[in-house]
This record gives structure tokens, C-alpha cells and sequence, in this order.
């Protein structure tokens, strides 16, 4: 996903639009219309804009931390976006089920 997908993703969430999102952090509707089409914002303007969603900057920008090919990488990819757009309320409940899921692992490993 390209970094302005993922910014227009992240602003529908938050029900509102890029454009008044640049507004409220005072970047120009022309920074906008070129990330449309396909411009990279700055390193500031990328900054600002994962601290206002409270995203990593890797996330906004589309890069792939994850260098292998292999399903469980692409899984873990896969895993990772759909945690980015979960609640806070939402995250702790995930923990609660990834450790649930660790304690039942340990259990089968005796």
C-alpha cells in the first residue's frame, strides 16, 4: 500500500478527510494533491503525520520491515496492518489473546 492510500486509510478511520487532516496540522492542500499523485511527503511532514494517527512512520510510508518472502514474514505483515487499525480497547484485547495463546503453546511443549 502507497503511503497516501495508507494516509486517506487512516483519516476515513478517524472520520475525517486527508485534506482537513493537512488543515488541523497546517500543511498546504497542494502537499496533499501531490502525495495523490504519488510525491513522498517530507521526512517532517511523514513525522507529523504518524505522530497525529500515533502510527510508526515505517507504517505510514508503506515500508516493509520484513525482508523474507516466506509465508510467515507475509503473515506477520498481514498481522501487523490490522493491528496498526485497531482501538486501543481493541490492542488489549489481542494481548490478552496472544498470551492466552503462548500460556496454551507452553502447556503442550510438557
Amino acid at each position: 500500500m502507497k503511503f497516501f492510500e495508507r494516509f486517506e486509510s487512516l483519516a476515513r478511520k478517524n472520520g475525517t478527510s486527508p485534506n482537513a487532516v493537512a488543515k488541523e496540522l497546517g500543511i498546504s492542500s497542494g502537499s496533499v494533491t501531490a502525495w495523490k499523485n504519488g510525491t513522498a511527503p517530507s521526512i517532517n511532514k511523514a513525522i507529523q503525520l504518524a505522530e497525529h494517527f500515533n502510527v510508526p512512520t515505517d507504517y505510514l510510508l508503506g515500508i516493509d520491515r520484513h525482508t523474507s518472502n516466506d509465508s510467515l514474514s507475509q503473515e506477520r505483515k498481514q498481522l501487523e496492518e490490522k493491528i496498526m487499525r485497531l482501538s486501543a480497547e481493541d490492542v488489549d484485547k489481542a494481548l490478552e489473546y496472544v498470551e492466552m495463546l503462548e500460556m496454551k503453546r507452553r502447556h503442550q511443549e510438557r
